[in-house]
């Protein structure tokens, strides 16, 4: 396999490959953490679904990067303005994921630094990514990329059940519009 990937903005066509990373990726780092029936029960149709309009023309929200290897999806982050109920971040990382045998290869690094980049850009100061509290890998991949915890800890219902997340916060040095 080789090392090498790009990164790039996702549009509507990138979906289906998307989906597949977000439930790949479910699958494999929430075993143990979420109910097994509902990791079971992740559906990579309906996901590229919702993945097609939220990439679709007019949308605004959020903006989408994807890490193409050997013609195929192999990560994404999707990034914009915080959510009302994310203390301490103007912006926000929706989502970062990377398939599972791309891991450890720059391509997490390379997604967010691209997310931080276009925010930056975009003249946002400070930017936050919320992750499951037991997902060691994502909390000790946020700290060693620079991201002071938030102390204040949340719950976000996923798989019927509550789950404790924790926060982390980068200041960014925005580009003047």
């Amino acid at each position: 396999m080789s090392q090498f990937f790009s990164i790039r903005p996702a549009g509507p066509e990138d979906a289906p490959g998307i989906a597949r990373v977000q439930v790949d990726a479910w699958r494999d780092t929430y075993a143990g953490l979420l109910p097994a029936d509902h990791l079971v029960g992740l559906n990579a149709s309906a996901q590229a679904i919702a993945w097609a309009r939220r990439l679709g023309p007019n949308t605004g929200r959020c903006t989408t990067l994807i890490a193409v290897a050997e013609d195929m999806i192999v990560g994404f982050a999707s990034f914009g303005t915080a959510r009302k109920e994310r203390p301490s971040g103007e912006a926000e990382i929706y989502s970062l994921y990377v398939e599972t045998d791309w891991r450890d290869r720059g391509v997490g690094r390379a997604l967010l630094t691209g997310s931080f980049a276009a925010l930056e850009k975009n003249g946002h100061a400070k930017v936050s990514i919320w992750s499951l509290e037991g997902n060691m890998a994502a909390v000790g991949f946020y700290r060693h990329m620079g991201g002071t915890p938030i102390g204040q800890r949340l719950a976000e219902s996923v798989g019927g059940k509550n789950q404790p997340i924790i926060g982390f916060l980068w200041h960014l040095a925005p580009t003047k519009k």
